[in-house]
C-alpha cells in the first residue's frame, strides 16, 4: 500500500513539474518573460521589423555630427530594451549614425523617467560628457466602447 502511495505521489509530482517547467516555456516564448525570457527572440526573429536589411551595421554615420564622440546614457523601458527588436532600439542607431558611444539602461515594464535614481545621473551628466536621454511610455490598453443597455 505504501509502495503504490509513493509511487502515485512521485507521478504527481513529476506531471506537476513538467506542467511548470513546459508553462515558463511558453511564457519565455510568447511573452518573453520568465526564465526562457530568451525563446521569445526566437518569435521576434522573423517580425518585419528585424529583418537584416535593418541592421545597425548598415546605418552610415553622419559627417560631422554635433554628437560625434559624446558619450550617451540613454534610460527607459522595453522601448529603450529593444524588447521586441532581439535587444537592439533605438540607442544604437542613434550612436552609431552619430558616432557616438553609449549606455543603455533600461528595465522592461518600468517607466524610468519616475525613478528617483534619476538625480544621482545629474552630477554624472555634469562631471562627464554625457548627454542624457530617456524614453519611456506609459502602459496603454485600448478603450472599449461600452453598450448602453436596453
Amino acid at each position: 500500500m505504501r509502495k503504490k502511495l509513493a509511487i502515485i505521489l512521485s507521478s504527481v509530482c513529476v506531471g506537476l513539474a513538467l506542467i511548470v517547467l513546459i508553462g515558463l516555456m511558453c511564457t519565455g516564448y510568447f511573452v518573453g518573460w520568465g526564465p526562457f525570457a530568451k525563446m521569445a527572440n526566437l518569435r521576434f526573429e522573423k517580425l518585419a521589423g528585424n529583418d537584416e536589411k535593418y541592421a545597425v551595421e548598415r546605418v552610415e554615420p553622419l559627417p560631422g555630427s554635433p554628437l560625434s564622440g559624446k558619450h550617451i546614457l540613454f534610460l527607459g523601458s522595453s522601448v529603450t530594451y529593444g524588447s521586441a527588436s532581439l535587444q537592439t532600439s533605438f540607442a544604437e542607431y542613434i550612436a552609431k549614425r552619430n558616432n557616438a558611444t553609449f549606455v543603455k539602461e533600461a528595465v522592461s515594464g518600468t517607466m524610468r523617467g519616475s525613478d528617483p535614481i534619476f538625480p544621482a545621473f545629474e552630477s554624472l551628466i555634469k562631471r562627464k560628457n554625457l548627454i542624457f536621454l530617456s524614453v519611456s511610455f506609459p502602459p496603454t490598453t485600448p478603450r472599449r466602447k461600452r453598450r448602453s443597455a436596453m
